[in-house]
């Protein structure tokens, strides 16, 4: 500001999680893909809030749009770490601990038809660029078509004009739709230093506030997550993420 202070960031979640039920009976009760969720978007508010960006415009998660989901794709990790989970996820009536048995079970089902929602992700992604790099005048409904054909094991149905349901073709994604995988590739290249030093790592988080959450969009963010990571990020722990390997 004018007078040499900072403004402080703000920011808000609204999100649709259960609702309490009636006084003296059992309180809102979230399921884990609602954990999942509010540590995802969380995510987002860190990256918001820790900003240190000289310009507003530049700030917290003013980055490039397929940049953008890394740092809270990452963040959702944390809601897949036991020793995370024990420190709130309790009964609510005995206070117990989610049993390691069941929590090996969650883990083991969560690549449970990853490799469909994958195929799926690639062909709205590609439906996606398709659309803006053809020249006007094709045929919307036959590029569905066309587009399934080459990324989908399902056919197209005939009648039907998905594209019409795509929101995600306008409204700041235009062309950016791939930025989903493209930063979840990076967020799994970026977990492989917290996997090693350890999730609850202050210095290993600060190392992250300090290199990527604080830049914003102010410096490149390959650079960022190279300067995290001490290398160039690749795609190795990507593709051990989509072979459920990790």
């Amino acid at each position: 500001m004018a007078d040499g202070t900072y403004q402080t960031p703000e920011a808000g979640l609204e999100c649709n999680f259960p609702r309490p039920a009636a006084p003296g009976e059992a309180p809102a009760l979230m399921e884990h893909t609602d954990v999942v969720t509010f540590f995802h978007e969380f995510g987002h508010v860190l990256h918001h809030i820790l900003t240190r960006s000289e310009l507003a415009t530049y700030s917290g998660t003013s980055t490039v749009q397929d940049f953008i989901e890394a740092p809270s794709q990452m963040f959702e990790e944390w809601a897949w770490n036991k020793d995370v989970l024990d420190r709130f996820a309790k009964h609510y009536a005995t206070g117990a601990k989610i049993p390691d048995a069941l929590f090996a079970s969650m883990t083991k089902s969560r690549a449970f038809g990853r490799a469909l929602f994958t195929q799926r992700q690639l062909f709205l992604a590609s439906l996606d660029l398709e659309y803006h790099m053809r020249a006007p005048g094709f045929d919307s409904t036959k590029m569905v078509e066309e587009v399934m054909k080459q990324n989908s094991p399902f056919s197209y149905v005939p009648g039907t004009h998905f594209q019409g349901s795509f929101g995600h073709l306008v409204g700041g994604y235009d062309a950016g739709y791939y930025g989903y995988q493209w930063s979840l590739s990076l967020s799994r290249d970026v977990l492989t230093r917290f996997k090693s030093e350890g999730m609850l790592n202050p210095t290993t988080a600060r190392a992250w506030r300090d290199a990527v959450l604080s830049k914003g969009g102010g410096e490149d963010e390959r650079a960022q997550v190279a300067h995290f990571l001490g290398r160039e990020p690749n795609e190795q722990a990507y593709i051990a993420f989509l072979k459920g390997q990790d």
